[in-house]
């Protein structure tokens, strides 16, 4: 009788403790996108996704206003996103920001997207960084030549811009795919470079909301179900609290560090500091200030999908592609850098033999290993000074077996 009563009152504790309600979120977080989306933006939006925590925040904001980004950034940016156990919602926030390009992919990509009055969203084609508009115009020759090799270039060009650009119609088409959006008018904004303001792209079912503000926002999409990590969830923002988390100094830094002018400026003061240590030395000052910035340069370049080609690194044809001939200079040079330093080992392991046999007596023996050698030596002396197209020959072959057959 004990026993039972025992089980009665666990049981009534196990049931009274499903029946408490779990702790609803009380705050909505809201991330600032202002400017073009990077490293920086991409790193600090990421960080914070992964810092939300279903229990605490209901949603997550993203204010943005942005001309578009980074293709690798923007990835990170939605995948996060896909992954993400809280849901996120895209704001395109103030009146005349916007959301160009790369933020459209973000919009679709989030479970709600919204736009307050006066913004605009699309123009979502993907475009080269590095490209022929920012090469330095030539003269006259320089136009020649690029008519010439234009006919060539098309069919490669042409080739290349249809799979960017079939690549992200599909990639867009997917992610209105996964929050039910406007797949046409996605891929139209691709391949067109379409836009629309918020009242038009509310009627096209390209946004789900057009709100004032954050709070007006988290009123419009009270109860609404969405689609987070898969799964189905019903929205509860009514009484959440809009806390904005702005970046930290390291999104600062980083941000300020990956900007292009910044780092090409940082690698010149690192080159000229470095120069100037050369120069002068004992003067601690130029060599550390100019490899603190050459550093700090590397490591920006290192994140920036910079077209060192544009800067002259490697050798182009007339139509800018790049020269098919170079492979084939450098494997001669290295051919025949390879065969100069075998001569030079053949000779040395020549001459040191028959110093040794000179030393090791005068018997029949050694004269004939002697005279060997010497042969041997003299064709790998006049081999060495004549130079050779840095093939292996037969006669190689035979000198290197001379010499050790002589010793």
């Amino acid at each position: 009788m004990t026993r039972l009563r025992r089980v009665i009152v666990l049981l009534a504790m196990v049931f009274a403790a499903l029946a408490v309600p779990a702790r609803a979120a009380d705050r909505a977080v809201v991330l600032d996108v202002d400017g073009a989306i990077g490293p920086a933006i991409a790193d600090y939006v990421v960080r914070e996704l992964h810092a939300a925590k279903p229990g605490e925040i209901g949603v997550v904001v993203l204010r943005m206003n942005t001309p578009g980004g980074l293709d690798t950034s923007m990835r990170q940016i939605i995948s996060a996103i896909l992954a993400s156990p809280v849901p996120v919602i895209t704001y395109v926030a103030p009146s005349g920001a916007r959301a160009a390009s790369a933020g459209t992919y973000i919009a679709y990509a989030s479970a709600i997207a919204a736009m307050a009055p006066g913004t605009n969203i699309g123009a979502a084609t993907p475009v080269q960084i590095g490209g022929n508009p920012l090469a330095p115009s030539g003269g006259s020759e320089q136009k020649q030549s690029q008519q010439q090799g234009q006919n060539k270039g098309d069919d490669s060009a042409d080739t290349e811009t249809r799979k960017i650009v079939n690549d992200a119609v599909a990639y867009i088409r997917s992610l209105a795919a996964v929050n039910g959006r406007n797949a046409d008018w996605a891929a139209d904004a691709v391949r067109s470079a379409v836009s629309l303001p918020a009242a038009d792209a509310l009627s096209l079912h390209v946004i789900d909301v057009i709100a004032d503000d954050i709070p007006d926002l988290l009123r419009k999409i009270d109860g609404r179900t969405v689609t987070v990590a898969g799964k189905p969830l019903q929205l509860a923002t009514a009484g959440l609290d809009a806390v904005t988390v702005p970046p930290d100094w390291r999104t600062e830094l980083l941000a300020l560090v990956t900007n292009p002018n910044v780092a090409f400026i940082l690698l010149l003061i690192g080159i000229y500091g470095l120069i100037l240590e050369f120069f002068n030395p004992g003067a601690v000052a130029p060599g550390l200030v100019g490899a603190i910035s050459l550093v700090v340069a590397l490591y920006a370049l290192a994140l920036l999908p910079i077209n060192y080609a544009g800067a002259g690194a490697h050798r182009h044809c007339a139509d800018g592609r790049r020269d098919p001939y170079r492979r084939i200079r450098r494997d001669r040079r290295r051919r025949h850098r390879r065969l100069r330093h075998r001569r030079a080992d053949d000779v040395s392991l020549a001459s040191s033999r028959f110093r040794s046999l000179q030393r090791g007596g005068d018997s029949n023996r050694n004269r004939q290993r002697r005279s060997a050698l010497a042969g041997a030596r003299g064709a790998a002396a006049l081999a060495q000074k004549a130079g050779g197209d840095g093939k292996r020959s037969p006669d190689r072959r035979r000198r290197r077996g001379a010499i050790l057959a002589g010793w």
